[in-house]
């Protein structure tokens, strides 16, 4: 007969990209429910969980402290490649504020590597933010950069020329 499936149940044991299958067939099915993904997608991302993430993060060795690091911030890249600068911004920053207030003292390649991540990651969402962020993200970027240049040498340089030449090209000034 009609049984009732327990959807959380039978979507458990598929990967993320068998889900997203899903989902593109699924929206391309519908415009209506085309719409109302997109409309679920832009919703604000919820910071607790990434944050508990990223405490967990930093009380591991350094070298798997990146790796987790990186994972998540890679969430923020992806939603820069979506043009969703506010949760970019967001889980970027996440990541971002309290790796840098505690950052590591020493040099190591894993380090190095996160940094080259971070650059990249907020190079992403310099390219799809908007005027309105552009004072935001000066700030942010300039204070960690001043914190870490300090111990480990020019970082997030690329991303505020990135915002510098954003400004520039809309008419809107140099700034930092």
């Amino acid at each position: 007969e009609g049984e009732v499936l327990d959807l959380a149940v039978v979507l458990a044991p598929l990967s993320k990209e068998q889900l997203e299958f899903i989902i593109a067939k699924l929206v391309a099915t519908s415009d209506e429910l085309g719409e109302e993904v997109l409309k679920l997608a832009k919703l604000p991302v919820p910071l607790e969980p990434i944050q508990q993430a990223v405490v967990a993060a930093m009380q591991l060795d350094e070298s798997q402290m990146m790796e987790e690091l990186q994972v998540l911030l890679s969430q923020g890249r992806d939603y820069a490649t979506a043009d969703d600068c506010p949760n970019a911004i967001a889980v970027a920053r996440a990541v971002t504020d309290p790796f840098v207030s505690s950052c590591p003292e020493d040099d190591s390649e894993e380090l190095q590597d996160f940094f080259r991540e971070m650059e990249e990651t907020w190079n992403a969402i310099v390219q799809v933010s908007g005027a309105s962020e552009w004072d935001m993200i000066d700030g942010l970027l300039s204070g960690w950069k001043s914190t870490l240049t300090k111990k480990h040498g020019p970082i997030f340089s690329d991303a505020l020329r990135a915002l510098s030449r954003r400004r520039k090209e809309a008419g809107g000034g140099g700034g930092g």
